[in-house]
């Protein structure tokens, strides 16, 4: 062998030798990216699972430290029951993260609920645990979370569901993807329902098979889990649906006056549920105002709000208020002002939690109680006790308990001291009870506060664009008034007569006097019971003027003389049937308001008319008081009738003038009536003209 041959042997073997070498290094080098993957994935589950742990573990401590605390059964608050149970859903409905979802339920209070309604949460807990801990991937993470949120409407849709269908109707449940829906049993909520929900989601998750793979390994638990605790769940609404129906009961009761209605309900109530709150306060309420309270046990109501001050200090407010107002019937004024003086300070600092608490009452809302007056009454009654609006206001009581004492200053400051608080918390949806509080308890001291209320004139018109309205008011007294809040309240189609919806545009600094103020549009869009409602839905609109002098209603003139011919019809009526029987005619009532504008009128009612080409224009002039009636004035003259062309306060007297009525240079009309449409009564002002050609005036009779 050559030389030559001999070298090209070498370099041969040198070169294989190289390549096994490298073969080597490469296998080692796989060996050692396959180690490290598996090693930092195990290091990112580790993490991970960290982290789930962190999130996870405040719930359940907090969970198992209630459980703990159970020391039998049937100890629980079937309303805070609910609210927790419901808390998920609302919770998961605002779009936050599972993180953000996990630190809300960690800060709730569990003491209240039953052991195994809180067993039944910390087991689907632990197996969402279970689950989400394997996830190191922000899209898995996020949709183990839709999971969550998928399965959610069977754990709590039936919160409503259970009152909103009889019988054994089923429930049925909107599935997140792609429509339909699952019908699921009441009589029984069983896996074959949670299953379908399940099976949705996991058609959607085509993307995380990884996930998908983890999920089927826990895929009975997680099933057996959701069903055990919706069947638990289930339970317990159809307990508080008992326990809702005796309260509606008594709010319906309590509506009517008829106060041992209200008892008998209220306690129903209390034995069905010994912890809840509202029927305690409605017991009180009734033997107060009822005087209710039997011999045997005279000190019934007071014993019950000191019991609930000292079990419910976090909501006590409506408490103070009840036990204000027995006070006050007791004649103890002293104590009465005290109390009522705290409810005061305690409404808003317990705003946020008494807000709260409406959380079922707002699921009952969209499904039945705004869909019948009744179902109204209760919802607004309860808002009413547990934000201190209307009668359950301590500033309206106060300023009740001035003004029956004499003293006009303090009751009109408390009554602003309230529209103030209502506007501070922004809870412009009770200001309609607001009002007709006012208008029933406070009476003439009320209408005194803002005796030219009949001289704001609300302007409303469709904006060009969107779902607005341009909105508008007219002032034509000679009172500025400031700081004004303006209150729209609108009634849509398909709502019960009595509902409103209202809406705040931004406040203005001034309703200057004899001038027209514009407030910026208004948006108008509204889910009302899933149908989309907007300006062309609106049925009426009426709106309340909130200002630093007074609160008053402020409508337009359409609504203003529909409103008056609406009494006149009434009064026609109830005139008619007193002609058919005499012995039943009322007497004309007493008012102090009608017999102020009556005496009033003796210091001069005058008439003139202008002297224009053609027909001429009648101008009257009244005395201020006249105002306090609020009237729509109206013109009859040679058999015809005349709308206001001109009326507005200056100078103290009231200015009217109606336009084209006659041409009295060549006789027209000897006698000229001038009807004032109040809600109290109905005036005629009556003037006759002598030869003169001057205007007497004969005097004003009522229509009652």
């Amino acid at each position: 062998m050559s030389s030559d041959d001999i070298e090209v042997q070498w370099r041969r073997r040198r070169w294989m030798s190289g390549c096994q070498g490298f073969a080597v290094l490469v296998v080692l080098l796989a060996l050692g990216l396959f180690g490290w993957s598996r090693w930092s994935a195990w290091q990112a589950v580790q993490r991970q699972e960290e982290r789930a742990r962190e999130s996870f573990e405040p719930v359940l401590d907090r969970i198992e430290q209630a459980r703990a605390q159970q020391t039998q059964q049937a100890d629980y608050d079937l309303d805070e029951t609910v609210r927790v149970l419901h808390e998920i859903d609302a919770t998961m409905a605002s779009g936050g993260s599972l993180e953000e979802y996990l630190s809300t339920m960690a800060l709730k209070d569990y003491r209240h609920v039953p052991a195994e309604v809180l067993q039944a949460r910390a087991e689907v807990l632990e197996v969402l645990f279970q689950l989400y801990a394997r996830q190191v991937e922000a899209e898995d993470q996020a949709a183990t979370w839709a999971l969550v949120k998928h399965m959610g409407p069977v754990l709590n849709v039936l919160m409503m569901s259970k009152l909103e269908v009889g019988g054994d109707a089923g429930l049925s449940i909107p599935l997140t993807g792609g429509g339909g829906s699952v019908q699921i049993a009441k009589a029984g909520i069983d896996q074959e329902g949670v299953r379908q929900v399940y099976e949705d989601w996991r058609g959607q998750q085509a993307d995380h098979q990884r996930l998908l793979r983890e999920v089927m390994e826990i895929e009975q638990q997680l099933i057996e889990t959701l069903t055990a605790h919706a069947r638990i769940y289930h339970r317990y609404l159809d307990e508080w649906g008992k326990l809702c129906d005796l309260r509606d009961r008594a709010y319906l009761a309590v509506n009517d006056g008829d106060w041992e209605a209200a008892a008998q309900a209220a306690r129903a109530a209390i034995e069905l549920a010994p912890h809840e709150r509202e029927a305690h306060l409605l017991l009180a309420l009734a033997l107060i105002e009822g005087d209710t309270a039997s011999p045997e046990d005279p000190d019934e109501a007071q014993r019950i709000l000191d019991a609930y001050l000292d079990e419910h200090a976090d909501a006590s407010a409506p408490a103070y208020l009840l036990r204000g107002v027995m006070f006050a019937h007791r004649g103890d004024l002293k104590a009465a002002r005290l109390d009522l003086e705290q409810a005061a300070v305690t409404y808003p600092k317990q705003a946020e939690l008494l807000q709260d608490m409406l959380d079922p009452y707002r699921a009952r809302s969209r499904t039945f109680l705004r869909k019948s007056r009744e179902g109204n009454l209760v919802l607004a009654l309860y808002k009413s006790s547990m934000l201190g609006a209307a009668w359950f206001s301590p500033d309206l009581q106060l300023a009740r308990l001035a003004f029956e004492q004499g003293d006009v200053e303090t009751g009109r400051k408390k009554v602003m001291d309230h529209f103030a608080r209502r506007r501070a918390q922004g809870q412009w949806d009770l200001v309609i009870r607001d009002l007709q509080f006012c208008e029933t308890f406070l009476q003439d001291d009320y209408q005194l506060i803002l005796p030219e209320r009949g001289w704001l004139d609300l302007e409303v018109e469709e904006a060009m664009l969107g779902s607005k309205l341009k909105v508008a008011v007219d002032n034509r007294s000679e009172r500025s008034l400031h700081n004004a809040s303006l209150v729209l309240c609108l009634h849509f189609t398909d709502m019960h007569p009595d509902d409103y919806e209202t809406f705040a545009p931004r406040t203005e600094p001034v309703l200057a006097a004899h001038d027209i103020t514009n407030f910026d549009d208004v948006e108008v869009l509204l889910d009302l019971g899933g149908d989309r409602k907007g300006v062309d839905d609106v049925a009426t609109i009426r709106a309340v003027l909130v200002s630093n002098e007074a609160v008053a209603w402020v409508d337009t003139v359409t609504f203003k003389r529909d409103q008056a011919h609406r009494q006149r019809e009434e009064r026609m009526r109830q005139r008619a049937e007193q002609r058919w029987s005499p012995a039943s005619r009322p007497q004309a009532t007493e008012n102090h308001l009608v017999d102020l504008s009556l005496a009033s009128l003796d210091d001069g009612a005058l008439l003139a008319t202008s002297s224009d080409l053609g027909k001429d224009d009648v101008h009257i002039d009244l005395p201020y008081l006249v105002s306090v009636l609020a009237p729509v004035f109206r013109l009859q003259a040679g058999g015809q009738s005349y709308e206001v062309a001109d009326n507005r306060i200056e100078q103290g007297r009231i200015r009217v003038r109606f336009d084209d009525v006659a041409n009295f240079d060549d006789e027209g009309p000897t006698v000229i009536m001038l009807h004032a449409d109040t809600r109290l009564t109905e005036l005629v002002l009556t003037w006759t003209r002598a030869p003169s050609g001057e205007w007497g005036f004969q005097g004003a009779t009522r229509s009652d």
